[in-house]
């Protein structure tokens, strides 16, 4: 992603499903009095908040952030985290000892009942779009990709680290580092 010209950019992780501090952000944003403010959102999902049953409402930002982006499209946008990555890859991921893609797909499960499957396919071919780095300007020295094939910061050992075959949702893009490198390294 490459913010073109934004006055203001305002980012903010490590939500995981809190919707209260979602909606905050989004009143200290004031987006339609500021059209050059970006609000920039990375992991979105695997909160603590747990619907009686025990499945992860966190799905419920998704939703959010998806109704936002059809507001303020050029303004809003969203960063993978590692949470999502996690989800969309199907890698284990835990909190305290409980595995979170599992609560995720059961708060899934929980709120859209036999629709739910069609509801997590679409997230994950939304996590599978979302970017994995913003971009406000070139970086004054050195080169996006050092030696651990790292982009702005996402080492490639993180993103796909496993002893497992991918998804074959997505196992044409397990070089996805490699190719992020080779196509970008070429702009600097």
């Amino acid at each position: 992603m490459h913010l073109a010209g934004p006055q203001d950019v305002l980012v903010a992780g490590d939500l995981h499903g809190n919707v209260e501090n979602f909606r905050r952000l989004l009143e200290r944003a004031e987006l339609r009095s500021h059209p050059d403010r970006h609000l920039v959102f990375q992991e979105l999902v695997h909160g603590p908040f747990l619907y009686p049953t025990g499945g992860d409402k966190s799905h419920q930002l998704i939703d959010l952030l998806a109704a936002l982006k059809c507001q303020f499209p050029r303004q809003v946008h969203m960063l993978l985290g590692n949470h999502e990555l996690a989800q969309w890859t199907n890698q284990w991921i835990a909190k305290r000892d409980t595995e979170l893609n599992d609560l995720f797909r059961q708060g899934i499960e929980t709120a859209y009942g036999g629709h739910s499957q069609k509801i997590y396919d679409a997230y994950l071919d939304l996590f599978e779009a979302i970017p994995w780095a913003a971009m406000n300007k070139i970086p004054p020295e050195g080169d996006l990709c050092s030696a651990d094939r790292a982009v702005v910061g996402l080492p490639a050992k993180q993103c796909f680290a496993t002893d497992r075959q991918p998804p074959k949702r997505i196992k044409h893009r397990v070089q996805r580092c490699d190719f992020l490198c080779q196509t970008l390294r070429p702009l600097f």
